[in-house]
């Protein structure tokens, strides 16, 4: 059986605003090494705020138990007590072991699309010049990597930010909305280059999305964040779409 890349218990977040706070309430997730997973839900249920806690981006939270086992190789880290503060350490885990996909590009304006893509690998001291170059032959970016990315269309700029995402060999690869900014037609074969791309390598994929027939199509774990409003409080959680069917 694959061991989990996540495991989290009793995680809540917290935001407050000018008229309600926003809770997000996990009791329990786990993701698998090789699994692919979808975080759906409506706008505003937590969705990017969850993936953003699960690339070590975001604090503010805390967990009974937050453990993150990236690959075989790799210790267990419980992470519960560091989920409060930003540290030196949540930033070399992220670094090393995720690779992160934005709305839109996220791109260094002054870099090239291939210094873009190069600059995690280079980071982390695994340039690997071979595993570069296929993966701009896969997602079709060959005549983009000289120009800079406000040179570059919006499903350019995507293209290369999974490329950079994917290029360091980092065993989690998150996304928040990848296709978002791109038309039905070209969203529907970025997101099949991706999906095929990562599942190919055997990572970890943890996005989220709109397009929940698109997921389904893909063969990828649903789960839904269900939100529910009660005296200026927004508390949100997760549910399984095996959940859902059982009530139906």
């Amino acid at each position: 059986m694959m061991g989990c890349v996540y495991q989290l218990r009793n995680l809540i977040f917290r935001r407050q605003s000018a008229e309600s706070e926003f809770v997000l309430k996990i009791d329990k997730l786990d993701i698998k090494r090789g699994e692919l997973v979808a975080f759906v839900g409506p706008s505003g249920c937590g969705k990017s705020t969850l993936v953003d806690i699960l690339a070590f981006l975001l604090g503010h939270h805390c967990a009974d138990l937050f453990r993150f086992s990236p690959d075989v190789c790799s210790d267990v880290a419980d992470i519960s007590a560091k989920l409060s503060q930003k540290s030196d350490f949540l930033a070399r885990l992220r670094r090393d072991f995720i690779g992160y996909v934005p709305q839109i590009g996220g791109l260094i304006p002054s870099l090239t699309a291939l210094q873009n893509i190069e600059l995690p690998c280079r980071l982390t001291g695994r340039y690997d010049r071979n595993h570069i170059r296929d993966l701009v032959s896969v997602l079709k970016i060959g005549g983009c990597c000289g120009k800079k990315p406000g040179q570059l269309s919006v499903g350019e700029r995507q293209r290369v930010a999974i490329a950079r995402a994917i290029a360091h060999g980092p065993s989690v690869i998150i996304a928040d909305e990848p296709t978002a900014a791109l038309d039905p037609h070209n969203a529907a074969s970025v997101m099949r280059l991706f999906v095929d791309l990562v599942r190919s390598q055997g990572k970890t994929l943890i996005l989220v999305s709109h397009d929940r027939d698109a997921i389904r199509e893909l063969a990828i774990t649903e789960i839904e964040l269900v939100p529910q409003a009660n005296a200026g409080q927004v508390v949100s959680s997760i549910r399984y779409a095996h959940e859902e069917e059982s009530y139906a």
